[in-house]
């Protein structure tokens, strides 16, 4: 296994799944403590990233917008990189078929790119509401 396989595992959500209630909890388990440390991390980026936007609007610094630019375009990508990994069965196997045209693509990977760009689109409106918040509290 190369190191790119390492670092771009598929996220299987089996919808299909016979297990045990003890499998259920080690489950659930296995999924909380993979998804409190990324939330804590998504926190922290999104925290940075406000302060940056804040340090922007305040003093409409050249360096400060690109370095806000660049890291909301790395985050979008990191977005729909997250939610083109996951594979949901039975469904990931009809979006592996339909990708023989470029119509079956488009509609594979559709709900992937919706999902990023909701994601993406919060996160910027959240920012700014962190933001106009903490110019009202000046």
């Amino acid at each position: 296994m190369s190191d790119k396989e390492d670092k771009a595992p598929d996220r299987i959500i089996d919808l299909t799944a016979k297990k045990t209630e003890d499998e259920w909890a080690y489950a659930a388990q296995e999924f909380y403590e993979t998804v409190t440390p990324l939330w804590f991390k998504w926190i922290g980026w999104t925290i940075a990233l406000g302060g940056i936007s804040y340090l922007v609007d305040k003093t409409g610094s050249t360096p400060l917008k690109v370095i806000e630019s660049i890291s909301y375009f790395l985050l979008s990508f990191y977005f729909a990189y997250v939610f083109a990994s996951f594979r949901i069965e039975p469904f990931h196997s009809w979006a592996i078929r339909s990708r023989t045209s470029r119509k079956g693509r488009f509609f594979a990977l559709l709900p992937f790119f919706i999902l990023a760009a909701a994601m993406f689109w919060g996160t910027r409106e959240l920012i700014e509401h962190v933001v106009e918040q903490v110019k009202l509290v000046k």
